[in-house]
């Protein structure tokens, strides 16, 4: 009940955005809805973001991430459309599976992230400046797959509570082949309570568009996080690889990655991995 309670919240705020911007876009045809693609695109390296694909971990662990992000109302803050603003919402599962054999791949974990997010982008003399304001729930979930019948037991310990609210802000500068950036977040809600509010994080992304031609696009990027759990530590998040396909477009990205640090799953908030993998996302 508690994430049904979470999820009308977040609905019920961008509803009551959203009904005076149509009522606007009657009038004012700075307003589009809709749009074509993401004003602040998805942070490569980072693991909250809106996408499809999977990544298959060097340890026999598999990672399945379903949904998607998308602006669903677009603003020109003035004529010549050098400042512009988004609101969209996000919708996504990011889930835990191993591997067996018979191509079994039992479910160990799900969690859930949904909300609304508001987006912002200002073309400077020295390239572009992004920033997306996002107002968020995830919860976290214990699955079946870990559950040992033969054992009649549960692995990791067994289920346990896990939510959180949060907003987070993130700010960049973006030129031709890099993206900068840095944010921090803060947690008005959670379970377990022992979680601090505060988070910070920074990356970067290189990215050679065009480079090998119309369709391959080799990039680069590197996510860092400081998070509490109970104290701070260091979260860091390495993926490169090529996009296939149009840079600012549909394109399938494949991908080795590196992770260190605190479990992306809330389940296994408290347990530090280390690991590479490889993977593939689909951009839509």
């Amino acid at each position: 009940m508690g994430l049904i309670r979470n999820m009308n919240r977040i609905l019920l705020l961008f509803f009551q955005l959203l009904f005076p911007l149509q009522l606007l876009g009657q009038f004012f045809p700075a307003i589009e809805f809709v749009p074509s693609g993401r004003l602040f695109p998805p942070l490569l390296a980072n693991t909250f973001e809106g996408r499809v694909g999977t990544i298959l971990r060097a340890d026999g662990k598999l990672r399945l991430d379903i949904g998607n992000s998308i602006d669903v109302v677009a603003i020109a803050l003035d004529s010549t459309r050098t400042q512009r603003l988004t609101i969209g919402v996000d919708f996504f599962t990011y889930t835990a599976l191993r591997a067996e054999e018979n191509f079994h791949f039992p479910v160990e974990a799900s969690d859930y992230f949904f909300g609304v997010n508001f987006n912002y982008a200002s073309d400077l003399a020295v390239g572009q400046f992004l920033a997306r304001l996002r107002v968020s729930h995830i919860s976290a979930h214990l699955v079946d797959g870990s559950y040992d019948a033969g054992e009649a037991a549960w692995r990791y310990g067994g289920p346990r509570v896990y939510s959180r609210e949060f907003v987070d802000l993130v700010a960049a500068i973006k030129r031709t082949y890099y993206r900068f950036y840095t944010g921090v977040q803060y947690l008005f809600h959670d379970d377990p309570p022992e979680i601090p509010n505060w988070s910070y994080q920074a990356g970067m992304e290189l990215f050679l568009e065009n480079t090998l031609g119309r369709s391959l696009h080799p990039y680069l990027a590197y996510d860092f996080r400081l998070v509490p759990v109970r104290v701070y530590s260091g979260v860091h998040s390495v993926q490169g690889g090529i996009k296939i396909g149009r840079w600012r477009g549909p394109g399938l990205n494949l991908f080795v990655a590196y992770f260190s640090g605190h479990s992306i799953h809330g389940e296994f908030y408290d347990i530090r991995e280390t690991y590479w993998a490889s993977g593939f996302t689909v951009d839509f």
